[in-house]
């Protein structure tokens, strides 16, 4: 099985890993979850007439790049975890 320490349980130990639960439990999956927290958050502010159609269309592109690894470099800058997911994201979309 080819390793990466995010596919883990907990990424400071990496044999706990388990195939069948990656996509739930590891830190990979962790960051997943919040991405969709993120884009759904976006739109509702799209329904609500907040920011326009394109807008969730650019986060959505923007969320399917973000990387575990990018997330996590961001956090040891700034020491917040949301906020370092947000900063990933708004680094992959248009001003």
């Amino acid at each position: 099985m080819d390793r990466n320490v995010y596919d883990a349980f907990s990424p400071l130990d990496y044999r706990y890993i388990h195939k069948e639960l990656m996509p739930y439990l590891s830190e990979n999956a962790c960051t997943q979850y919040k991405l969709k927290v993120e884009l759904t958050l976006v739109g509702v502010l799209c329904r609500r007439n907040l920011c326009d159609e394109s807008v969730l269309k650019e986060v959505r592109h923007a969320c399917e790049e973000v990387t575990t690894e990018e997330v996590y470099a961001e956090e040891k800058r700034i020491g917040h975890d949301i906020r370092a997911l947000v900063n990933v994201i708004r680094a992959k979309v248009s001003d």
